[in-house]
């Protein structure tokens, strides 16, 4: 969720706290590992942080991410409708897929 707002706009650590409804050292811990894998960069203004993201090819992983649960939830709602067609069938036994 924090890479996402970022991608966005650059925040800083109060605006992100705020935005995802966690304590500041929760947000503070995550942001130090997203810095220190290279995902986020940091600048100061007077007391303040402001983070972005820095690596580009961020916005295509949130892209195939979102398809891929998208696919996986058409997925889980076919099984659910074949399931109450086979259900129904015990009690209509018209349908032919179902044994």
């Amino acid at each position: 969720m924090m890479l996402d707002l970022l991608g966005k706009s650059e925040m800083s650590a109060t605006e992100i706290t705020k935005a995802v409804g966690a304590d500041q050292s929760t947000v503070s811990k995550h942001l130090a590992i997203l810095k220190d894998a290279g995902l986020i960069g940091v600048r100061k203004e007077g007391t303040a942080n402001y983070y972005r993201v820095t690596s580009r090819c961020l916005g295509g992983l949130f892209t195939c991410l979102k398809a891929m649960v998208v696919s996986d939830v058409k997925r889980r709602q076919a099984s659910l409708f074949a399931f109450e067609m086979c259900r129904n069938h015990h009690e209509f036994p018209t349908n032919p897929n179902c044994n």
